[in-house]
């Protein structure tokens, strides 16, 4: 099964993101049972969505899944992608500042995450990983990734499973914050293990559905 996975390089004054380091370690050692294939995408407005769309298209993959980073406690399976760009008083990594601009302006104003939101989060729970469901990724590059790929599925008929997982920041992020409070942190071999087995549950439960729309063609 192919499958795309995609993270973020390093933005705000993190000299790594913690996206692009799962990102890393899993196109050295893929897990098995799917064809996996990798791609670091610019902290960049514009750049990011139409190399994630290139990356679609060269590739056809039947599961996308992009992860992107933050302050947060635990991985957060995001369930909504919204055409909106608005980060108002932060920049990307080409100085862009965009304020309620959408990203595509004839496109819907939203689009539902196709993977199984609810079953794999209890899925990442159930095997001591830290996760919980997230309405929505926001309006900063992460959403971006999530809309842009359900968009340019639909656009082009793809029936693509795609997903996107926030994950926390590196234990060597959170150090160098200038707060006496650090915020949260996880270890890059925790989060590594929790996205391989999040890529290993929707693996199974895209075969699972496949077969069951095979058994319901086949019945009489």
């Amino acid at each position: 099964m192919r499958v795309l996975l995609t993270g973020y390089e390093p933005f705000h004054h993190w000299t790594v993101n913690s996206s692009g380091e799962i990102v890393k370690v899993l196109a050295e050692e893929p897990p098995e049972g799917m064809a996996l294939r990798t791609r670091i995408l610019p902290v960049v407005f514009g750049d990011a969505g139409s190399l994630l769309a290139a990356e679609i298209d060269a590739f056809d993959p039947e599961i996308i899944l992009s992860l992107g980073a933050g302050i947060m406690s635990c991985l957060r399976v995001e369930r909504v992608g919204l055409n909106l760009c608005d980060i108002p008083g932060r920049q990307d990594n080409r100085g862009q500042s965009p304020e309620e601009e959408p990203i595509d302006p004839s496109g819907p104003a939203a689009y539902f995450a196709t993977i199984p939101v609810r079953p794999l989060t209890k899925y990442l729970c159930s095997h001591g990983i830290p996760a919980v469901e997230s309405l929505s990724a926001g309006a900063y590059l992460c959403n971006n990734a999530l809309y842009t790929a359900l968009h340019h599925c639909a656009r082009t008929g793809r029936n693509t499973w795609v997903g996107f997982i926030h994950v926390p920041l590196l234990p060597e992020q959170a150090a160098t914050e200038p707060v006496r409070e650090k915020p949260a942190s996880l270890a890059l071999t925790t989060q590594v293990t929790g996205i391989r087995l999040a890529l290993d549950f929707l693996v199974g439960a895209r075969r699972e559905a496949r077969l069951s729309v095979e058994k319901a063609g086949a019945a009489p």
